[in-house]
């Protein structure tokens, strides 16, 4: 192995699962409570506020709502469901040999398939969402959340440890 070698081998073991889990873990929250706070403010993840409803579809979906608050009764939409979607939103973290990841779903089936529709087909390309893009990442909204996970995850990687590097055909070692 040369040195370039052994270095992504500890950056990819120290980056390891048990070192992966709690971040993820407060990943998945920190983006949750960000994905519900922008829902609350009727807001894409790039931080710009969503297209209005139409004046009709609002004042449907208000009437929906048994106390004719939340974003429908301003025109906005919110992503709530009457509550439902709000209430089943679950951040999911996968960690395996291969993976470590979060995705995020609704355990109410109806709520699931509402915001799939509203998320995901979008067929009258309105540009409502809730859930974050590659290229959200440049909007101040999503750059405080990468840096705060960035620095968890530079905090891991600033752990001490040896890094021992065959220094020749003799096997002498050198540690860095």
């Amino acid at each position: 192995m040369n040195l370039s070698q052994i270095i992504i081998k500890d950056i990819k073991d120290t980056l390891n699962r048990k070192n992966m889990d709690s971040i993820l873990e407060f990943t998945n929250k920190l983006y949750k409570e960000s994905i519900e706070q922008l829902n609350a403010e009727a807001k894409n993840p790039d931080g710009k506020l969503r297209t209005r409803l139409t004046p009709a579809y609002a004042k449907r979906k208000s009437k929906e709502k048994k106390d004719g608050t939340g974003g429908a009764a301003t025109g906005f939409p919110n992503f709530v469901l009457t509550g439902r979607a709000k209430k089943s939103l679950k951040g999911t973290v996968a960690t395996s040999a291969n993976t470590l990841d979060i995705f995020y779903h609704f355990t109410d089936a109806d709520a699931n398939n509402y915001m799939y529709i509203n998320e995901i087909a979008d067929p009258y390309k309105k540009d409502r969402r809730q859930f974050p893009v590659e290229s959200d990442s440049k909007s101040s909204r999503q750059k405080d959340t990468i840096k705060i996970v960035a620095q968890l995850i530079a905090n891991v990687l600033t752990i001490d440890r040896k890094i021992v590097v065959p220094q020749d055909k003799k096997k002498t070692l050198v540690e860095a």
